[in-house]
């Protein structure tokens, strides 16, 4: 009988009110499963509930079927004999197969679900358990299993109360494991201590790739320890450090040279308070290094000497190519200061300087850069509370930018006008594919001006418009048929977000018998809509699967 090289098994089981499970649940056929799962399956359907039609359990069919096509199913919490049996089930036909599988296990009885998991570890390639209430001891016995283990390559351990009592273990197993690729430890409760261990671990190890301890208790200290282990590390190419306690301190110790660092390529520094003199320090290092292209420092504290020290970096380093500065406080030197930086750099194609309420002149700044910049091809300002006169100046750099990509406007409230205005710039521009428009309370008097404006356009093929109530009541008949006019006439189009608007049932169907006859591709989300759920998988088939409302 022929193997099956990869089993996914998804076990997920969320406590939520007894009554919810009261419905029943659909069960699917499983006439097309390969045999070996077959016989596996029917085996869980032996023991079933009495009052079920042919002796079926559904709560057991319904967890398989999404072990098999991942499909998102809730179980209630009053089986957990029969999950556990069917963990151990599956696990033993994966040792007897000879295959590994990903196991994700969302809050359950920990204990119970670990011993299963620990016995059949070398089963097992990728193994989720975020959100279980492990704590110190019972982390402790998984790490310890996976000392020797050469076949699980992706752990993730979020939100489950490990302290720095639990990274003794943790260091001591990355010592000696040679296979785990994957390491998330975000959400819980590790200081400066358990980094100490974390630390000396990354000295030794040669495999890890990715490692995430995002939102703990880090300080300066755990940082400098871990910024000096990997000093030297040939293989961690991804450091989240997010959300800890990090001050412009924690990056004193940083070393500025090209044989720095060899690994890393993405450091992620969201939400600490590195300030204008951490940045000097990352500046330094950015200035020689040669390899990292990811850079996140949003939401940090930068004045005009940390936007300064980033533009002198900007101008010279050749490798970054993302940026993300979102959630800062800018000021207009500040922004004058980058924008200065980006007109002579050649490499960043990625910048992201949302909800950083940017004024005119700030936007100004930005727009003149954009004149001059060949390499941008992503810009995002979402969240900015732009003004008219900042979207005017945004309309008239996109007529004579070649290379951007992407541009996101979402949550920007934009007036009728300055709807209008960025029309007119779409309507020359040829470059542009991706344009987010989201939440931007568009309504009545904003799709017309908008869509007139797109007639032309020949580049857009992707247009997010979610939470601008662009339902037929909010923009009336002769604006809901211009839609529709558009969408039937639009040969770029491929991707056009509708979900979270006021689209009812009725509507739907047009729009469905309208992607239908339709010659080019087009994919339209409906999600979140006022569609009933009866009529959801009748729309699908009207549009052929070109709209999606789940």
């Amino acid at each position: 009988m022929k193997k099956i090289k990869f089993t996914i098994l998804f076990v997920t089981i969320l406590t939520v009110a007894q009554s919810v499970f009261a419905m029943e649940v659909d069960c699917p056929s499983f006439d097309k499963f390969p045999p070996n799962v077959n016989s596996l399956i029917n085996s869980y359907l032996a023991e079933s509930e009495p009052n079920r039609e042919g002796g079926q359990n559904p709560v057991i069919q319904a967890m398989l079927f999404k072990q098999l096509f991942k499909e998102r199913t809730f179980f209630p919490d009053n089986y957990p004999r029969k999950f556990v049996k069917c963990l151990k089930g599956v696990l033993e036909k994966a040792q007897e197969w000879g295959v590994t599988v990903f196991v994700n296990v969302h809050l359950c009885n920990e204990e119970i679900y670990l011993s299963q998991i620990i016995n059949y570890i070398n089963q097992i390639h990728s193994l989720n358990l975020e959100h279980n209430a492990l704590g110190d001891e019972l982390a402790t016995k998984l790490i310890v299993a996976l000392k020797s283990n050469t076949t699980l390559t992706y752990l993730n351990l979020a939100t489950c109360g490990i302290t720095d009592k639990g990274m003794t273990a943790m260091a001591e197993m990355l010592e000696f494991n040679t296979a785990l690729k994957t390491l998330c430890l975000a959400r819980n409760k590790i200081g400066d201590n358990g980094i100490n261990f974390l630390a000396r671990a990354l000295k030794i190890n040669t495999t890890l790739t990715f490692l995430d301890i995002a939102s703990n208790r880090i300080e300066d200290y755990g940082s400098v320890l871990l910024m000096t282990a990997l000093e030297g590390n040939i293989s961690l190419s991804t450091l989240d450090l997010s959300d800890n306690l990090i001050t412009c301190r924690g990056f004193y110790s940083l070393t500025a040279g090209p044989e720095s660092y060899p690994a890393l390529t993405t450091l992620l520094l969201k939400g600490n308070d590195i300030d204008s003199k951490g940045c000097l320090n990352l500046s330094e290092l950015l200035h020689t290094n040669r390899t990292l292209t990811h850079l996140d420092l949003s939401c940090n504290g930068f004045s005009f000497k940390g936007y300064r020290a980033l533009s002198l970096m900007l101008e010279k380093n050749k490798n970054l190519t993302y940026l993300d500065m979102s959630e800062n406080d800018f000021s207009s030197r500040g922004t004058v200061s980058l924008a200065e930086g980006l007109h002579l750099n050649s490499t960043l194609t990625y910048l992201d300087i949302g909800w950083c309420d940017l004024t005119l002149t700030e936007t100004e700044a930005l727009c003149s850069m954009l004149e001059i910049n060949k390499s941008l091809i992503t810009l995002r300002l979402k969240g900015n509370d732009l003004a008219l006169d900042s979207i005017i100046r945004i309309a008239k750099v996109i007529q004579v930018n070649e290379t951007l990509k992407v541009l996101d406007l979402g949550k920007n409230t934009i007036s009728r006008d300055g709807l209008w205005y960025l029309a007119q710039g779409l309507k020359h521009n040829r470059s542009i594919v991706t344009l987010d428009l989201s939440n931007v309370g568009m309504g009545t008097k904003g799709i017309l001006p908008l869509l007139n404006g797109l007639k032309n356009n020949t580049t857009l093929t992707s247009l997010d418009l979610t939470h601008n109530f662009i339902g037929r009541r909010r923009i009336g008949s002769c604006g809901y048929d211009y839609l529709t006019q558009f969408l039937d006439a639009n040969t770029t189009l491929k991707d056009v977000n509708l979900s979270s608007n006021l689209i009812d049932d009725n509507s739907a169907e047009e729009l469905g018998i309208l992607l239908r006859l339709k010659s080019v591709p087009l994919i339209l989300n409906l999600c979140n809509n006022k569609i009933n759920f009866s009529n959801r998988c009748n729309i699908q088939v009207v549009s052929r699967n070109r709209i999606r409302v789940y």
